[in-house]
């Protein structure tokens, strides 16, 4: 994640070209796909899918990316019932600049939170953009 930093005169850190979407099959829990239990899986269960490049790189799909928060641990936020409050969980950063690369999203990350920035520092490579997605069963 540490791929062109850069620090501003608040002492805010940017990183530029962070890839945090790609092509792949992600290993989910029951219990994060179907929290509502709309398709009966087992909220422990394993459950494989495939984020395909077709979706990712939808323009509407990236522009819904830019200027999200950016969290430390995975959450979903926002001000809809259902989700948890930005109040209880104070994000951290802000992600802008996404763009394709290949089969991945790539983009510029914002970082003001200093404990986030030591975090980075020793070593943290993962933050969450905190937003949700829609899953369509097979």
């Amino acid at each position: 994640m540490k791929k062109g930093k850069s620090i501003d005169e608040n002492g805010f850190e940017t990183y530029r070209d962070c890839k945090f979407f790609c092509e792949c099959v992600t290993e989910y829990l029951g219990s994060e796909i179907d929290p509502e239990g709309r398709y009966s899986l087992n909220p422990k269960g394993i459950y494989k899918v495939y984020r395909p490049k077709s979706e990712i790189e939808k323009p509407d799909f990236i522009e819904s990316l830019n200027s999200k928060p950016v969290l430390d641990d995975h959450c979903i936020i926002g001000n809809v019932d259902g989700l948890v409050s930005p109040d209880k969980k104070k994000p951290v950063g802000v992600l802008s600049e996404v763009k394709v690369v290949g089969n991945e999203l790539h983009g510029r990350i914002d970082v003001w939170s200093p404990s986030m920035i030591s975090k980075i520092h020793n070593g943290k490579v993962e933050l969450s953009l905190s937003s949700g997605c829609g899953f369509v069963p097979r």
